[in-house]
């Protein structure tokens, strides 16, 4: 397997089951290794849970194409989890009234068939945060709809597993959180709101923060933040609606924050936490705050002169990621980035636009500009051979040694519908002009490729972190029709079209699932 690249590397954010997704005679996966595995919250069953996921990586043999993860799921441990489920769920239907100590489910059992142990134990993810060291997954497990979060420290090579808090509130999409660093680890935030509940006669809807932080023996030993502090009585609040391992916060946002906003991008500096809806503008707190007091104070900040926009997000144009980013570049530089989307401008006139927040003013400075036609003129582009089309799906680099480079895609135009999508991923720094691309490793009939995370987190897996995938097994021990796939590279026509009816019927559990959590 090749080393990760020293610089940014792209990630497609789906991860998919590694028993059920990866064939058997692909090359260049390797397993994590999950030295430490705990889990923080209720449930007998989250123990095991943790216990029986497992991670492989597939790192791109040439720097910037695409990496990719993969998960799985212990069969045993899921078969035993069903197995004591189902026995509880059949006792309480068979007891006309809940006894004392009559055993409750703790898990939401799906409707399925125990026979069928090779769907049920079925997981896939979702890369939700990639930063640095840090990974954070959601995990849906085909045979339960509840949902968590996997937290994987690199450096540590250590997962933390937790329920997402859906259980009384709705999660501001996308519902990916916001890891602040907490002591020598993280901690997790999410802006949510709470059901409506009647007060004075109305019904009411409350913004709440939701807090994870890492269980006290896993808090560093070098001045750990204070744990967080309880929320004001009851009597004098609304509900508080939270359940372990998570605390809410109340937050406190300014006048001028809009009723309406969408988080596309989160991100911290050393400070400050930031939420940045790219059409409006962004939301940003001081982390002390959001560790240390109950109530947590917002100033909002409005885009930069001529940035607001109510185009974006329409199926007209096309979602905001796709033409604009914001993050913490090198230096705590807070940056914008703004690629031109109005039809009516000449397409060679367009323009990358970046511009610098000044956090003592909260102002906007603007920066480096470049026009379409003069990136297209560039010697770097004419030698790489690069489509004269519009860069989308901007990428901040936040590795130190880059100088705020900024990445983004190139994709050459359809001629006719049989041919395959091509794209380039390109590396560009706005000062220099110097331009580096790739092919770009994505699906062929993907006309778009979004969705991607730009990240640093591969750099953290030394080859300690990373065991050799060996799929090789015994077609004498073979014991499902999934481990029948992996150990024969040559089926008859009739097992091949059992395997894809059945994972036809997993697809379709898969994608309630989703339809469940949204």
């Amino acid at each position: 397997m090749a080393s990760p690249a020293s610089r940014c590397v792209l990630l497609d954010p789906g991860v998919p089951d590694y028993v059920f997704s990866i064939g058997p005679t692909e090359q260049g996966w390797a397993s994590i290794d999950l030295k430490k595995k705990r889990y923080q919250g209720c449930g007998r069953y989250g123990p095991l849970l943790a216990e029986s996921v497992k991670l492989y990586v597939r790192l791109a043999e040439e720097h910037p194409a695409l990496s990719r993860l993969a998960i799985c799921a212990d069969k045993n441990i899921i078969r035993n989890i069903v197995a004591e489920e189902l026995k509880k769920k059949k006792a309480s239907k068979a007891a006309e009234s809940s006894p004392p100590g009559l055993m409750v489910p703790d898990l939401a059992i799906r409707a399925i068939e125990f026979d069928k142990i090779d769907e049920i134990s079925g997981v896939t993810a979702r890369v939700e945060v990639a930063d640095k060291n840090l990974m954070v997954l959601s995990l849906s497990f085909v045979f339960t709809s509840s949902k968590h979060y996997l937290l994987y420290d690199a450096i540590h090579a250590s997962m933390s597993m937790i329920p997402i808090p859906n259980w009384c509130c709705d999660i501001y999409l996308p519902s990916n959180p916001l890891p602040v660093r907490y002591g020598d680890e993280y901690a997790l935030v999410l802006f949510a709101k709470n059901y409506p509940y009647k007060r004075e006669g109305r019904s009411t809807c409350i913004d709440l923060l939701y807090l994870w932080t890492p269980p006290k023996s896993s808090s560093p030993s070098t001045s750990p933040p204070p744990p967080p502090p309880p929320p004001p009585p009851r009597e004098k609040m609304y509900p508080n609606p939270s359940g372990e391992p998570w605390h809410t916060r109340k937050p406190r946002f300014s006048k001028e924050t809009p009723a309406s906003f969408c988080h596309h991008v989160k991100f911290t500096s050393s400070s400050h936490a930031f939420w940045a809806d790219l059409t409006k503008g962004v939301l940003c707190c001081r982390i002390k705050d959001l560790l240390d007091s109950f109530f947590v104070h917002f100033d909002f900040i409005e885009l930069p002169p001529g940035c607001k926009s109510d185009a974006l997000d329409d199926s007209d144009t096309g979602p905001a990621e796709m033409f604009r980013t914001m993050g913490c570049s090198t230096g705590d530089l807070i940056k914008f980035v703004s690629i031109s989307f109005d039809d009516s401008v000449p397409e060679d006139d367009k323009t990358v636009t970046e511009w610098t927040l000044d956090m003592g003013t909260l102002q906007w400075t603007k920066g480096e500009e470049l026009r379409f036609g003069t990136l297209w003129e560039l010697d770097d582009f004419k030698k790489d051979g690069l489509p004269e089309t519009e860069p989308v799906y901007p990428l901040l680099s936040m590795e130190e040694g880059d100088g705020g480079d900024l990445y983004f895609i190139l994709s050459r135009p359809i001629m006719r519908w049989e041919d395959p999508a091509v794209h380039h991923v390109c590396r560009f720094n706005m000062t220099s002009k110097k331009l580096v691309s790739n092919p770009l490793s994505w699906r062929p009939d993907k006309i778009v490729p979004s969705g991607l995370l730009g990240c640093e987190f591969f750099r953290h897996l030394d080859s300690q972190r990373l065991v050799p995938d060996n799929r090789k097994m015994d077609a004498g021990k073979v014991q499902s029709w999934v481990e029948m796939e992996s150990a024969l590279e040559e089926v008859d026509e009739s097992m091949q079209r059992e395997i894809s009816r059945k994972q036809m019927v997993w697809s379709g559990s898969q994608l309630d699932l989703f339809c469940q959590a949204n």
